[in-house]
């Protein structure tokens, strides 16, 4: 994920930091770096990778797939 923007005002939320929703109280859209993702989610990669959500990880808002915990 490269940033986060509000879906109603375009403020942009840097990455890396939890957010809930935009201060004028709207949801936020991921952005991503769809180039790289698309690089390390062919289908021939993603068929190597473990059977669970983690082989989409560069499509996934986790910057640190150590960062798996909930709560």
């Amino acid at each position: 994920m490269t940033n986060l923007d509000c879906t109603k005002c375009d403020r942009r939320f840097p990455a890396g930091q939890v957010w809930n929703l935009c201060e004028c109280g709207a949801p936020l859209f991921a952005r991503y770096d769809l180039e790289r993702a698309a690089k390390e989610m062919r289908p021939g990669h993603l068929a190597l990778r473990a059977p669970n959500m983690w082989r989409y990880r560069a499509a996934l808002p986790v910057d640190d797939p150590g960062a798996r915990r909930v709560g």
